[in-house]
């Protein structure tokens, strides 16, 4: 799909907004308590990248205007990028930023619509694009000692998350939908990994997160029609590579 210009200014500036900036403020933070503590200590500061499937759950939804009704939005599943940078405070303890984007699929709109109080198909497909940035501060705990060959870890954290989908019909339907908006709020995330050692500074591993993005109801619209819709929930598995300084 081709984004008009303004398309492409505003994810520009949602992802400066609620990636790039966040995620830098805390890096820099994290890299100078690394380097104040490096005299002592070392291997203590890691950054970390990460890849792997997204898959969004459904949301409730509600159409007004030239189509009504209530519903499920519906998602594929997606692939998923991101970076983790992270302080290793205390033996058992650590603060980390982590921080991605994402583009998924919307697939199709489930439900009970009508337009001009005739009754329309409940399953209308569609096919958009759904960008998702989230950054996150994280708590994390890791029960065993720093120099374990497998290290499991869990955390919970904040942060924030920038939503902005574009929901159209597919060609060729009956139902014609072209709606656009976006929203910005907080999120909150729960995680469990696993580390394994490759060499004493890179490790290997993976990671789920669970992400609840704590919103309003928020809505995007077009052609006469709005559609409102249920705070999402995401659930990312993620391979993470892991360097230690």
């Amino acid at each position: 799909m081709l984004l008009a210009p303004a398309d492409i200014k505003l994810f520009v500036n949602v992802f400066l907004k609620l990636f790039i900036r966040p995620l830098a403020i805390l890096s820099l933070s994290l890299f100078a308590l690394g380097a104040f503590a490096q005299g002592t200590e070392t291997k203590k500061f890691y950054l970390g990248i990460g890849v792997g499937p997204i898959i969004p759950q459904s949301v409730s939804s509600n159409l007004t205007g030239a189509i009504a009704g209530t519903g499920s939005l519906q998602f594929n599943a997606s692939g998923f990028v991101g970076l983790v940078i992270g302080y290793r405070v205390k033996e058992h303890f650590g603060i980390e930023s982590e921080g991605g984007w994402t583009l998924y699929d919307s697939h199709d709109l489930v439900g009970t619509f009508s337009r001009a109080a005739i009754p329309l198909p409940r399953d209308i497909p569609l096919n958009g694009d759904m960008h998702t940035w989230l950054s996150m501060a994280n708590l994390v705990y890791r029960p065993r000692k720093q120099d374990a060959r497998l290290a499991p870890y869990f955390g919970a954290g904040i942060g924030a998350a920038g939503l902005e989908w574009l929901v159209d019909s597919r060609p060729g339907g009956s139902i014609i939908l072209g709606l656009r908006g976006g929203s910005t709020g907080l999120s909150a995330d729960a995680m469990a990994g696993l580390d394994c050692s490759i060499t004493k500074r890179f490790s290997l591993g993976g990671r789920y997160n669970f992400v609840h993005v704590v919103h309003d109801i928020p809505t995007v619209d077009g052609g006469g029609i709005t559609l409102s819709h249920s705070a999402p929930e995401i659930h990312l598995l993620q391979m993470v590579g892991t360097y230690r300084f």
